[in-house]
């Protein structure tokens, strides 16, 4: 093992070069409780590889002793777990698929927790294996992480495993098809907008499609979102988003680079349901069937994901706002999750 002073009549080794190369890495697949036993001048010390819990807390010092509407607090997470390189500073991200990422759930957004299958537009499945949840439960046997093919915990994020190659995507198809399990039905969707279709209430779908292009957003992937059943693709009204000014209307003609769903790039929000443009068309799907989310793409960038790479997305639908006059609890409305991108503050 090579060490290399690290200034001048320093007096401190360390293992890694200018070139920031190192000649000892930890496997990032040891398991718990595994040793590594290091001697130097006859005396012996030893690396033991054990996972350690996280903690996160707002630092409530920058705004006093209250929490205002609209104030900024800022958040600190302590998690060694995620300090995979002391020379640099880690970032988490939600577009990053060796990181894990904090999230605040609140009441019961739509996530892809319960993705069964992602398709696109010419049936090609990208991952058919989706509702399982992703593990990184180290012990002393076997190594039993699992990332591939399953959802995050908390994030509620989909890793897919991209079974055929997504260039033909961009090549030709534009759709994608979130289909998900029986535990997330239309009705499921549609009790969602109901219990937040107020006066002052939204219903959004949020999404970050980055990890399709190396975790980077691209403005020419321009899309709009929307419902469908289990006969998706047989030109039902409910197949496509259409908006009137009165609930269960339906509006103009879809196009898909229109609408109040339509948004662009890789990362962002889209309106789903607004008080003055309703989701219409919901009434000819089947409720009980298993929940259809369409992102229709009405411009493809290049996409920058090879098969078989591990692929995080998330893909949600949240509601906000309030009914009437907002005093009574149920006239409040807060289905969200909130997706943490946190930054080392120092190596």
């Amino acid at each position: 093992m090579t060490l290399t002073e690290a200034g001048a009549n320093t007096g401190v080794f360390i293992n890694w070069d200018e070139g920031v190369k190192t000649n000892m890495v930890i496997n990032t697949d040891a398991k718990r409780g595994s040793q590594a036993v290091f001697e130097f001048d006859e005396v012996k010390y030893g690396v033991l590889t054990m996972p350690q819990f996280a903690t996160i807390e707002y630092l409530t010092d920058d705004i006093g002793a209250e929490w205002n509407s609209g104030e900024v607090v800022s958040i600190e997470l302590f998690d060694p777990d995620m300090n995979f390189d002391q020379r640099s500073e880690d970032i988490l991200t939600v577009a990053s698929n060796t990181t894990i990422v904090p999230a605040i759930k609140i009441g019961s957004p739509i996530t892809l927790a319960t993705l069964s299958t992602l398709t696109d537009e010419d049936g090609l499945t990208w991952d058919n294996a989706l509702n399982s949840q992703c593990t990184s439960d180290y012990n002393t046997t076997s190594d039993s992480t699992a990332y591939t093919s399953c959802y995050e915990k908390y994030s509620e994020r989909s890793i897919i495993t991209t079974e055929t190659d997504p260039g033909a995507f961009a090549a030709g198809s534009s759709k994608l098809v979130f289909t998900h399990s029986s535990d997330t039905t239309v009705k499921t969707l549609t009790d969602l907008i109901s219990g937040a279709n107020g006066t002052a209430a939204y219903t959004y779908v949020q999404y970050d499609f980055r990890g399709l292009n190396s975790g980077s957003d691209n403005l020419s992937f321009k899309m709009n979102f929307t419902i469908g059943d289990a006969s998706y693709g047989g030109g039902a009204v409910g197949d496509v988003g259409m908006y009137g000014t009165t609930s269960g209307t339906i509006g103009t003609s879809p196009n898909v680079s229109v609408g109040l769903s339509y948004t662009e790039g890789l990362v962002g929000n889209a309106l789903l349901n607004h008080p003055q443009f309703k989701l219409a068309g919901t009434s000819s799907l089947t409720g009980s069937d298993a929940l259809r989310v369409i992102a229709n793409m009405d411009a493809v960038g290049s996409l920058n994901v090879a098969g078989g790479a591990l692929t995080p997305l998330s893909l949600d639908i949240v509601t906000w706002g309030q009914s009437n006059d907002g005093v009574n609890s149920s006239d409040r409305h807060n289905n969200a999750i909130y997706r943490l991108e946190v930054e080392e503050d120092s190596p």
